[in-house]
Formats: C-alpha cells, structure tokens, sequence
C-alpha cells in the first residue's frame, strides 16, 4: 500500500478519477476502483479514527473480493 498525493497520481490514474478527489483508490493490475468516494470521506468529518476504521473494513472487504486477473482465470 502506498499513499499518494492527488499531485503524485500516475497518468492511468488520474484521468479515471477526475472530479472525483479526494478519494481513496485501488490500483490493481491497472484496474482503478473507487474504495472510499468523496462523499464518504467527508463524512469522517476529520475524525482520523473513524477513516482508518472505514479504510480497514474496505481493505478486510477486498481480501474476499477477486483481483481482475484471477476473475478471468476461473
């Protein structure tokens, strides 16, 4: 996992999630997924608390949830 400023965002990045900062991301074999929207991180209202508990349950969401590669494989 790495954090990354909007400023930093590689080019394949940047053009799917334009209008759509801040936001939280997923970059998997080159397949961007929205993780946490806008509208979902302003309602952390700041509380750093409330966005590492909402960032851990998405993140425990994708360990259940196949990467693009292994979809067409099955």
């Amino acid at each position: 996992m790495s954090w990354v400023h909007r400023d930093e965002l590689p080019s394949h990045v940047s053009t799917q999630v334009i209008g759509q900062l801040p936001c939280v991301v997923i970059d998997r074999n080159d397949q961007i997924e929205i993780l946490i929207s806008s509208k979902t991180l302003q309602a952390c209202d700041g509380d750093f608390d409330a966005f590492d508990r909402l960032l851990g349950k998405k993140l425990r969401a994708l360990n259940h949830k196949p990467t693009p590669a292994t979809q067409s494989q099955t």
